[in-house]
């Protein structure tokens, strides 16, 4: 649906074809950016706490923090999707 309306736009500029706000997907609310911002930050700190010296490590593992709860699953789908086509 989303993608006829976008193509419709290029020939017809009236606004039943332009997109809208409601043609967007809605993200939950956990994965909004001033949530992840503040989630980040509350981490990042916690880790520069703990490990002084080493920034560089406690960004990395402030990103995996956040990131492990999407990737982790999605690695295991990807997993299943490549066996089930080898075998």
């Amino acid at each position: 649906r989303i993608f006829k309306k976008g193509a419709l736009q290029k020939n017809n500029k009236s606004a039943e074809t332009q997109l809208t706000q409601n043609d967007l997907y809605s993200i939950p609310t956990t994965m909004k950016a001033s949530v992840l911002g503040s989630k980040f930050w509350k981490k990042y700190n916690e880790q520069q706490q703990l490990q002084q010296k080493d920034n560089k490590n406690a960004f990395f593992k402030t990103l995996w923090y956040l990131v492990a709860p999407t990737f982790v699953p999605a690695g295991m789908c990807q997993i299943v999707a490549l066996t089930s086509q080898i075998l």
